[in-house]
């Protein structure tokens, strides 16, 4: 069935471990993947937990496609409850980890307690051994992996934190391959318990049920994979092709989103890198398409340095919103952020803050120990990284995440860009509005991961606010779906940019499930709910699905844009419009009638908690 059907369970504490079985419907509710890892925080997990206790716990899962040949379905998920936003948090990452965890038997992994000292997992097969890290522990993410594959061969495969997970930065990431489960701190969940690594390798075969019903779909997919335009632009820029579409569309952020355009955009954009500094391009596993790109910096200062991305959202976060348009930096910064092991977007956005409350006079040299802040300061920004990580003078304020930052600098809330308490991404909440909606109303907070961008950003539906509701719950729905089969959001558009006939054959010839698309949209509404009880169980309401005030209140000053703003009220048609087609109460809480429809019984407690 494409299934181990087996949860290992690690406890540091007292290094102890279990193997447990899950019930098929379990699969069938939940797919797999974040779906089933939501499932298990909100079981696993009290209420008000602090995210950095022993008592929270993370989980690494799988979905039915990964370890299979179903292209484009190497990623895995991490969930855990965010020290940055007090969520639930999931967070995605490539790379081969997730496979060889299921290799190794096991869908998911859950890891409790705490050790007592810095430990690595190693996970071959059955076995399952815990190793001293104190000599690795201060190593950066990279040189972790490479570590470890020295002293244990390099048929394991293994995700690492840097300094900023040790240090519990509040948005630290974990690294596997130079590729980031980046959002929501989830290193920092590590540092918290002293955990430094984990490698696993197996021997086992994913055995597929109804073999001729999945090779049969394989080809089809296959053939269509390669003739759908969207595959020749992946293979040739990934994401980073993102970075002047949204310059042309005037919706690129820019200096703390004072601006959206960047007038260094060409310098930083994916053509240019592609041209200069990328050696060839690579993929993940078993993937038709490598939207990596392998670049080596040519500068003295940075000779020998190999750079993986950046991915979109590391060109906007390592480069327009903060002022810079030096391609070498950016890559930098890219190969920077891995190693040291912080998620880009909030190390980004966060210093973006910064630099605007110190142009303003809010932060001054006499905080920052001389360094100036001014937006475009390249040599500054690296220097800031590496003091965040290591949380050294300002940078363990900035560590906490600009919102926790802005208490210690009066006046620097005015221009905070956070939803419950994470910088928004990188897609414009002002021109776009499924993102303005689907920031608000995301369950781990204003991430493009969730409702997806692309729709409106290629013009297939309009920019109004009427029907982008409705519509934002039929894409995160999507996304749910997608997060837990697990299949790459990066090539959504070759299946489709919502739920469709093709995702339901696809479960379908993986699992050998008949079931159909009112039941697959289901399965999206039941992962979505069961993330807003776990939040509404932590104290959040509609009051917390908000955007900046300087989304609503400040337009566009200048370029094709000017103008556009997304107000408050625009914001409130589309909450409310969204919470009625989720079945949600006007205060975006489920009704005892959705939780009932959705077979959630579990949640039901909760409601009057």
């Amino acid at each position: 069935m494409s299934y181990t059907g087996k949860i290992l369970t690690i406890n540091l504490t007292d290094r102890s471990y279990t193997k447990d079985s899950i019930d098929e419907d379990v699969y069938k509710k939940f797919l797999g993947g974040s779906g089933i890892s939501v499932k298990l925080l909100y079981e696993l997990l009290n209420p008000k937990t602090n995210p950095f206790s022993e008592e929270n716990v993370i989980i690494f899962g799988t979905g039915p496609a990964n370890g299979t040949l179903i292209p484009i379905a190497s990623k895995f998920s991490v969930v855990s409850k965010s020290p940055l936003t007090n969520t639930v948090m999931k967070s995605f990452c490539g790379g081969r980890f997730g496979n060889f965890l299921k290799y190794a038997g096991f869908d998911f992994l859950i890891i409790k307690g705490k050790s007592a000292e810095p430990v690595y997992l190693l996970i071959e097969d059955e076995n399952i051994t815990v190793r001293n890290a104190e000599d690795i522990v201060y190593e950066g993410a990279i040189k972790t992996q490479e570590i470890i594959k020295e002293r244990h061969g390099n048929d394991f495969e293994v995700v690492s934190v840097g300094p900023a997970g040790i240090n519990k930065v509040r948005y630290a990431c974990l690294i596997s391959e130079q590729r980031a489960a980046g959002t929501g701190g989830l290193g920092a969940v590590f540092g918290s318990k002293n955990l430094k690594a984990i490698a696993v390798k197996g021997s086992s075969l994913i055995k597929i049920k109804n073999e001729k019903r999945f090779f049969d779909f394989i080809e089809n997919f296959q053939k269509n994979i390669y003739k759908h335009p969207a595959s020749k632009v992946l293979k040739t820029y990934g994401t980073a092709a993102g970075l002047m579409n949204l310059q042309y569309l005037g919706a690129l952020p820019t200096k703390n989103w004072i601006q959206e355009s960047f007038d260094g955009a060409e310098n930083i954009s994916g053509e240019n890198i592609i041209a200069n500094f990328t050696l060839k391009n690579i993929a993940c596993f078993n993937c038709p398409i490598p939207c990596g790109h392998y670049n080596i910096l040519k500068n003295e200062k940075f000779k020998g340095i190999k750079s993986v991305g950046p991915e979109y959202e590391g060109q906007f976060s390592l480069g327009s919103i903060v002022g810079i348009d030096d391609p070498e930096i950016l890559l930098y910064a890219d190969y920077l952020t891995d190693e040291l092991g912080l998620g880009q977007v909030h190390a980004g956005t966060t210093i973006a803050w910064a630099m605007e409350a110190f142009e303003k006079g809010i932060i001054t040299e006499k905080d920052t120990d001389g360094l100036k802040l001014n937006f475009g300061n390249k040599f500054g920004f690296i220097e800031l990284l590496k003091k965040i990580a290591y949380r050294e003078g300002i940078g363990d304020i900035l560590a906490e995440g600009s919102e926790v930052a802005s208490r210690y600098f009066k006046g620097g809330d005015e221009f905070l860009m956070t939803v419950k308490g994470m910088e928004i991404h990188g897609h414009s909440p002002r021109v776009v509005k499924t993102q303005a909606i689907g920031y608000a109303v995301s369950n781990r907070g204003p991430t493009h991961c969730e409702v997806r961008p692309g729709m409106e950003e290629t013009g297939i539906i309009d920019s109004n606010i009427e029907g982008k509701g409705r519509i934002a719950k039929e894409l995160s729905d999507w996304t749910a779906v997608c997060n837990s089969i697990i299949y790459c959001l990066s090539a959504e558009k070759l299946v489709g940019l919502k739920i469709t006939d093709q995702v339901v054959d696809m479960i379908n010839a993986i699992t050998d499930f008949d079931i159909d698309i009112k039941d697959v949209i289901k399965i999206g509404e039941r992962i979505n709910t069961v993330e807003r009880m776990f939040n509404y169980r932590e104290g959040f309401t509609a009051k917390d699905d908000k955007l900046p005030k300087r989304i609503t209140s400040e337009s566009i000053k200048s370029g094709i844009s000017k103008g556009k703003i997304t107000t408050e009220d625009d914001l409130e048609t589309m909450k409310q419009e969204c919470y009625l087609a989720r079945g949600w109460d006007r205060n975006g809480v489920p009704t005892l009638k959705t939780l009932e429809r959705l077979d959630l019984d579990f949640c039901i407690k909760d409601l009057n908690f």
